[in-house]
C-alpha cells in the first residue's frame, strides 16, 4: 500500500516516507488547505488526519454515532441540531463553550465530514477519519475535508471563551497585553510578544478536566554566546550527586544555593550573572512555580494555574522578563544598569 501512499503525497505536494512500525508503512505528511496533515496505511485502511495547532483546550471528543464509543468524562455536547445531535456523539468539559465552537461553519464542516466517511473522531489535537479502500481519489478526497474541518475550526475557535478556571488571569493578561502590544489568544490562552529585548511568551495548557497548567517563558531576542550556564530546581537525586562529586557551583547564598542546582562552563560569568537581584527573583518564581530552569539567559517556568494568584500573575512575568534581561547583560559582558 506504500505505493497509493506515495502517489497521494506526489499528487498533494506532500512529504512521503516509509516508517518501521514494526513493518514498513508508507506516510504521507505536509500542508494542505493552510493545515498541517498526515496520512498512514495501518490495519484497518488509510488513517486520514488533520492537526490543530495549537492544540484545543475544551476535552472535546466527538465521534461517529454506532461506532464503539469510549466513556467520557466529559459534558454531551447538545446543538438542538438533529443533524448533530441524532449523528454524532460529542463531549467537552464544558458543553457551553464547546457549542460556541461549533455554532455554524464548524458544525456544517463536521456533519460534511461524517456524511462522506463510516469513521470520525474530533479531539483537541485532531480530526481524524478513515479510508478503507484502497484509492487514491478517496485518500485524497478525504484529506482535502479533514483539512477544510481544520481551517474551519481555526476560524471558529476565536470566539470561543476563555476556560472557566482561566478567567482571572485572562483578565491580567488583556490589560498587559494592551498595555506592551503583545499578542493574546483566548482558546487556549496564550500571550505572546517581544517586551523591552524579551521574548515573553505564556500559555496555558490543559492537564485534565478543567485543569491546567501555565507556563511562561522569556528568552532574549540578542542571545549572547553560551557560557554553558544551567541553572534549575535540585531534586533529591541532584543532591545525591553533588554529594559524591557532581558539578554543582555554589554561589554563597543559604537560601538560593540549596534551591537550585547551577553549572556551567564560565564559572565567573555565572556568578556575575546570578547577582543578588537575580537570585531573589528565582527563588521568587520557585516559591510560585513548581519547576523553574534557566538556560543561558532563557527562563522557563512552570505549574498548576492554582498556584498562581491571578494578582500576583503582572509580576511573576515581569521577574522572568527581568531576570533574562539581566542574565544576558551580563553574559555579554555589559555593565549593567539599574534595576529596573
Amino acid at each position: 500500500m506504500s505505493s497509493l501512499i506515495e502517489e497521494v503525497a506526489a499528487r498533494l505536494g506532500l512529504t512521503y516516507s516509509v516508517k518501521m512500525t514494526p513493518l514498513p508503512m508508507g506516510a504521507a505528511a505536509g500542508v494542505l488547505e493552510g493545515q498541517r496533515v498526515s496520512c498512514t496505511w495501518g490495519e484497518r485502511g488509510s488513517r486520514v488526519e488533520a492537526w490543530f495547532d495549537p492544540p484545543l483546550d475544551l476535552g472535546l471528543h466527538v465521534r461517529s454515532l454506532g461506532f464503539v464509543n469510549l466513556p467520557s468524562l466529559g459534558s454531551r455536547v447538545f446543538l438542538g441540531d438533529s443533524n448533530w445531535d441524532e449523528e454524532v456523539i460529542a463531549t467537552a468539559d464544558d458543553a457551553a463553550r464547546a457549542a460556541v465552537l461549533f455554532a455554524a461553519d464548524a458544525r456544517r464542516a463536521v456533519l460534511g465530514l461524517n456524511a462522506i466517511t463510516s469513521y470520525l473522531e474530533l479531539s483537541d489535537t485532531s480530526v481524524v477519519t478513515q479510508v478503507t479502500v484502497m484509492d487514491a481519489e478517496a485518500v485524497i478526497q478525504s484529506l482535502t475535508h479533514v483539512a477544510r474541518v481544520a481551517a474551519v475550526i481555526a476560524s471558529a475557535r476565536r470566539a470561543v471563551p476563555v476556560a472557566g478556571p482561566l478567567r482571572a488571569h485572562a483578565e491580567i493578561l488583556r490589560v498587559f497585553a494592551s498595555e506592551h502590544e503583545l499578542e493574546l489568544t483566548e482558546s487556549p490562552l496564550e500571550l505572546r510578544g517581544d517586551r523591552d529585548g524579551v521574548r515573553l511568551e505564556a500559555w496555558y495548557l490543559r492537564t485534565g478536566r478543567n485543569e491546567f497548567d501555565v507556563e511562561v517563558r522569556a528568552t532574549p531576542l540578542d542571545a549572547p554566546e553560551g557560557f554553558g550556564l544551567v541553572v534549575r530546581r535540585g531534586s533529591a537525586i541532584d543532591r545525591v550527586k553533588t554529594f559524591f562529586g557532581g558539578q554543582d557551583i555554589v554561589v554563597g547564598d543559604p537560601v538560593f544555593d540549596p534551591a537550585y542546582l547551577v553549572r556551567a562552563e564560565d564559572e565567573g560569568r555565572a556568578r556575575g550573572a546570578l547577582d543578588p537581584d537575580v537570585r531573589a527573583l528565582l527563588m521568587d518564581l520557585a516559591g510560585r512555580f513548581e519547576e523553574v530552569s534557566l538556560e543561558g539567559a532563557a527562563v522557563t517556568a512552570r505549574t498548576a494555574v492554582g498556584r498562581i494568584r491571578a494578582e500576583d500573575l503582572r509580576m511573576l512575568l515581569e521577574a522572568a522578563c527581568t531576570v533574562s534581561e539581566r542574565v544576558a547583560r551580563a553574559a555579554a559582558g555589559v555593565t549593567r544598569g539599574a534595576y529596573r
